[in-house]
């Protein structure tokens, strides 16, 4: 169903219709498609239709099959890429680029205004990988190797950027001059990169479907879950809205996304999207598809983000308990940040922060009465994150914090009373939590430790006596986990010194030679002078050396 704020302004058929790439869209939204010549054979023809679908042919070119092309928006040049060759197509003139190199292209990209351009490639074995840096008359400024297969490319309108994304999830930002700008690292496949017209960032997509923005320095801005593999993406020039098409073969989606990443258009599409392209401001959307169609779209996303707009201001009054509330806060702000000077998002925001600041005193105060005054501080907590400048909510929330840690001491105290030593140490550390400072506490806490060690060590040697060697050593082993003293560290020697000597004759006795050395020679890595383990790893060798006799006797015999 379409929206209001969306109108579709045509659709076309073309017979070997090429995909969108960049700046397949002009400003005022005149579109250039590219198609095979339906009667002259390697022949593309380049038609230009304005906003009523008016069609004009700018020229027909002459070259070998094409992948695909990349035009500038009035058509005076185009880039296109076959799997080995790129083809430079400017006021009638067809250059090569690079025609003496051998190597596979995996994508294209063009600049706006420098027409410039950069191209990813690997050697025909896939074993190298990088990009090339070019200018429009074919002349290569650089080229930079890069770890693995590159799989697109994009460049700012301006040309002083590109990024690059690779098949490991790796992107990489560089200037005009080859120069590294940001390296982001990310596990999905990178599949569709865009730039805007100037700038750093970046919006990718990736083949586990997410789409997302990065900022001029390579951190991430905004992440959003598409649930298909993102093929296509291109933004407007200043970054305001973002397009993608996805597809997992079977489904197809266009989804549309405004600065923050937030939705506000997305449409199933019946057949599979082959390129994606929005106007400089936006305001024009074209899709190609694989069965050769065409569509442009007028695009009002801002009239769109009004409504959004309207439903979160309703929603925020509709909010009645603390989560919706907290949400409301957080959607009001986001759209403040998009328009700081909406007063009415302000004072809705005021209105909610109100409402939220009287039901967390509320929580706090029904702790208090129930006892839980670690609850009753954490709401009040809240309320200063909330508003940290309110200079009446730090003094009741200081209290609330030392009431809480003087409660938390005293039942601390009570639990050692009883050796509930796991209560004990469990108040201690929530204790802590509320005062990192508190000395007290962390002197409780470590002789707490230290009485739990002495108990199990207890336990262990009783088991120990009792036959029960591998409960002893549970026990003397969680017994280290709290307090590790000498004593402790030579019952647990011992106990795997016996451990090993007793796996180890086990193994002499099965004739398990090989495993009865190695049992042998880590009780004498633990005690070099253990006389009975030197005596039996002695044995061993002198099996081991009698059956390699034998075998050499009976190997001469044949």
């Amino acid at each position: 169903m379409y929206e209001s704020s969306i109108n579709l302004n045509w659709q076309r058929r073309y017979r070997g219709l090429i995909p969108a790439s960049d700046h397949s869209l002009a400003a005022d939204g005149t579109a250039i498609l590219v198609r095979s010549d339906p009667v002259v054979a390697r022949t593309y023809q380049v038609l230009q239709l304005d906003t009523s679908g008016s069609e004009t042919e700018v020229c027909a070119i002459a070259v070998e099959t094409v992948r695909s092309f990349v035009p500038l928006p009035d058509g005076r040049m185009l880039l296109g890429m076959t799997a080995d060759d790129i083809y430079i197509f400017r006021e009638g003139k067809k250059t090569r680029f690079l025609p003496d190199r051998r190597v596979v292209y995996t994508d294209l990209a063009l600049a706006l205004t420098s027409e410039t351009f950069v191209a990813a490639y690997s050697d025909g074995l896939f074993s190298t990988h990088g990009v090339a840096f070019a200018e429009s008359s074919g002349r290569l400024i650089w080229h930079r190797d890069l770890p693995s297969q590159v799989n697109c490319v994009a460049i700012n309108g301006s040309g002083k950027a590109v990024a690059i994304g690779l098949q490991t999830g790796r992107l990489y930002a560089l200037d005009h001059r080859r120069g590294a700008l940001w390296e982001c690292v990310q596990d999905e496949p990178v599949t569709a990169l865009a730039m805007g017209a100037e700038g750093y960032g970046v919006v990718a997509g990736t083949h586990s479907g997410t789409v997302f923005a990065l900022d001029d320095e390579g951190g991430f801005r905004w992440r959003a879950a598409v649930g298909l593999s993102v093929t296509g993406i291109a933004v407007s020039h200043g970054f305001e809205w973002t397009a993608a098409v996805a597809t997992d073969g079977a489904a197809h989606r266009l989804l549309c996304f405004d600065r923050e990443g937030h939705p506000v258009w997305e449409l199933d599409l019946e057949v599979k999207p082959t390129g994606v392209a929005l106007s400089p401001s936006g305001g024009h959307l074209l899709l190609t598809f694989s069965n050769g169609g065409a569509s442009l779209f007028e695009v009002h996303f801002a009239s769109r983000q009004e409504a959004v707009n309207a439903r979160l201001i309703d929603q925020a009054r509709e909010a009645n308990d603390e989560q919706g509330l907290v949400s409301a806060r957080e959607g009001l702000l986001a759209a403040l940040r998009r328009a700081p000077h909406r007063a009415e998002f302000a004072e809705e925001l005021s209105a909610i922060e109100e409402r939220l600041m009287a039901m967390l005193h509320g929580h706090a105060d029904a702790r208090r009465e129930e006892g839980d005054l670690t609850g009753a501080f954490r709401s009040l907590q809240c309320a200063l994150a909330l508003r940290p400048w309110d200079p009446d909510l730090f003094t009741p929330c200081r209290a609330a914090r030392n009431a809480a840690v003087t409660d938390l001491s005293q039942r601390a105290e009570r639990a050692e009373e009883v050796r509930d030593w796991d209560v004990a140490l469990e108040l201690w550390i929530e204790a802590l939590a509320l005062d990192p400072l508190l000395t007290e506490a962390r002197i409780a806490l470590r002789q707490v430790r230290e009485s739990q060690a002495r108990d199990l060590t207890s336990q262990g040697d009783s088991r120990e006596l009792l036959g029960d060697a591998v409960g002893a050593v549970t026990l003397w082993r969680q017994a280290r986990e709290l307090c590790s003293t000498p004593a402790l560290e030579e019952r647990l020697r011992t106990a795997e010194i016996n451990r090993c000597m007793t796996a180890g004759i086990a193994f002499y006795e099965a004739e398990r030679l090989p495993e009865a050395q190695f049992q042998f020679a880590k009780v004498l890595a633990l005690d070099p002078d253990h006389a009975e383990a030197v005596r039996h790893l002695g044995y061993t060798h002198g099996r081991t050396e009698e059956r390699s006799l034998i075998s050499d006797r009976f190997s001469r015999l044949e």
